[in-house]
């Protein structure tokens, strides 16, 4: 019941914004409907201003860390594609595990990893992949690609990257 009450809360709001705009719930009042989507859009571009972007992030610690496509191949086990992506800025829709791979090539801390991964829209949870992934970080900081993939082997998860691992 809450929710109905909240949701009969924001129509009056919408209606008393607007008395242009024709009583009814958003759905039935397409005038209140477009302006939410304009106020929406509107804060969508500001946010964008503000927040960085996975790639942005990751293009400025890879040119700190002087990157070129091969380098991103070797120490991210990804295809060689994924680096244009990022140094292009180019808006992607990454897998975490892809994300989870740039980060530990990238050989970044927790706290740089929680960041770019919440630029890429994802957090870690509570699940064993999730654990499993968040260890690489406080405990297999640094360590090659193919280390931390053996790791997540052992507890029963895919290894990262796309490439097959190389043997040592």
């Amino acid at each position: 019941m809450p929710k109905k009450q909240n949701h009969q809360g924001a129509q009056r709001r919408l209606r008393a914004s607007d008395s242009t705009c024709s009583n009814g719930g958003l759905l039935e009042n397409q005038c209140a409907l477009a302006k939410m989507r304009n106020s929406f859009s509107a804060q969508l571009e500001q946010s964008k201003d503000m927040l960085p972007t996975f790639e942005a992030l990751v293009s400025i610690e890879m040119k700190r860390q002087k990157w070129d496509g091969v380098v991103f191949h070797d120490k991210t086990l990804l295809d060689q594609s994924l680096y244009s992506y990022i140094v292009g800025q180019k808006a992607k829709e990454w897998s975490l595990r892809t994300v989870v791979a740039i980060c530990v090539g990238l050989g970044v801390n927790k706290d740089m990893a929680d960041r770019l991964l919440t630029a890429a829209g994802f957090a870690f949870g509570a699940t064993l992949r999730h654990r499993a992934y968040a260890f690489l970080f406080t405990n297999l900081q640094g360590y090659p690609i193919e280390d931390c993939s053996a790791f997540l082997v052992a507890e029963g998860l895919e290894p990262l990257g796309s490439r097959k691992q190389r043997t040592k």
